[in-house]
């Protein structure tokens, strides 16, 4: 079954909010890679701990979680460590 990507932007939206989608997907596409590679390398993490191993904010990895749920990259749960589901890498 082919995924169905969920606009950005709205037709109705200005260009510069359009532009600013297309940048948000290639943002989404680089963080779900370092993210996946964290996993892969060091285990099992919660968010701050893949977000000390990609670079990135911690914020910025939590917002990946579902999409890479849905994509089948990652398994989120059910352990909890420090008060947050624990990732792993599918």
């Amino acid at each position: 079954m082919e995924q169905m990507e969920i606009p950005l932007a709205r037709r109705s939206d200005p260009d510069t909010s359009r532009v600013a989608a297309k940048r948000a997907a290639e943002f989404r596409i680089r963080h779900e890679a370092k993210i996946w590679q964290a996993l892969k390398d060091y285990g099992s993490m919660i968010p701050s701990e893949i977000a000390y191993h990609t670079g990135l904010d911690a914020v910025a990895v939590s917002r990946r979680g579902a999409g890479m749920v849905m994509k089948l990259l990652v398994t989120v749960g059910p352990d909890v460590r420090e008060g947050c589901r624990v990732w792993r890498a599918a």
